[in-house]
């Protein structure tokens, strides 16, 4: 696969907030969940983990660590371990009166035989409490814990015969991958530029979330960036933004946000040879 660039040629890149806007917080809880599944599998086996997305272990003897340091790279029960998950998350209403209650439906195929029953629920639970207010959705009382629903009711065991073709592959599936690399000045570290501007503007805003620094500002949200190839590089065309926020914004909500994005991304560029960026359009 080749890609071509040509001056005049107009890039387009749309990123939802990664882990806070609803699709890309199905896609990030789905990823939790596949591994805190193997954590609890891997720590119910080996006997030495107390947390294994951490590392962190017991005290343990001489003898205790050398066998630790030994053992620590087997597999301890994942090889036995098929995970195979898909996740939605959506409002019971749409009224929006807080709290908002949610439902979330995971479903799938998990076989876990070292897991008891219930416990894949409970991990289920946590992740999904975790995954919530990890995106600041409980910061201001519009969702709650207490009014989120978790359905695993379509999660089913997978069958024998397909845990029998993937026996060097622990999750089940396999993809094809297709890469690229863009080099300086039409690149931004090796990528499209509208895609990294628009994820430095995701950046700015969840860094503006979870510090509550403008309590309007809500996690869910979307950037359209926009970028004009030029025969030495790119010209930042249009950024369009939208941002959830409570119904009583402040009045200066738009020129905060306004500010706070603009400077960010002149700071993202600073230093970039041959990139050109006004103050582009914004719609918020």
């Amino acid at each position: 696969m080749s890609i071509i660039l040509t001056p005049g040629h107009i890039e387009v890149a749309e990123s939802e907030f990664i882990g806070r806007h609803p699709d890309t917080l199905s896609t990030c809880l789905v990823a939790d969940l596949v591994d805190s599944i193997a954590a609890a599998t891997h720590t119910k086996n080996s006997g030495f983990m107390l947390n294994f997305k951490s590392g962190e272990v017991p005290q343990l003897t001489d003898s205790q660590l050398g066998e630790y340091v030994m053992a620590a790279g087997l597999p301890y029960g994942l090889e036995k371990l098929r995970v195979d998950l898909s996740a939605q998350v959506s409002a019971l209403n749409a009224i929006n009166i807080p709290p908002v209650p949610v439902r979330v439906n995971v479903a799938g195929q998990v076989t876990a035989p070292d897991l008891k029953a219930g416990e894949l629920e409970e991990i289920i639970f946590e992740d999904v409490t975790n995954v919530f207010r990890d995106a600041g959705y409980f910061l201001h009382g519009d969702f709650n814990p207490d009014f989120i629903v978790v359905d695993t009711k379509g999660i089913k065991s997978q069958s024998p015969n397909l845990n029998g073709t993937t026996h060097q592959n622990k999750f089940a599936d396999s993809c094809v991958v297709y890469g690229h690399y863009i080099r300086e000045p039409f690149g931004i570290d090796g990528t499209f530029p509208s895609l990294a501007i628009a994820k430095s503007i995701d950046q700015t805003l969840k860094e503006i979330v979870l510090t509550n620094s403008i309590p309007s500002l809500r996690p869910d949200g979307k950037v359209h960036v926009s970028v004009v190839r030029k025969p030495d590089g790119f010209r930042v065309r249009d950024i369009y933004i939208s941002v959830a926020h409570a119904s009583d914004v402040q009045p200066d909500f738009r020129d905060v946000i306004e500010h706070r994005i603009y400077y960010a991304i002149k700071e993202f560029l600073q230093g970039r040879k041959n990139r050109y960026f006004n103050k582009s359009r914004w719609r918020l």
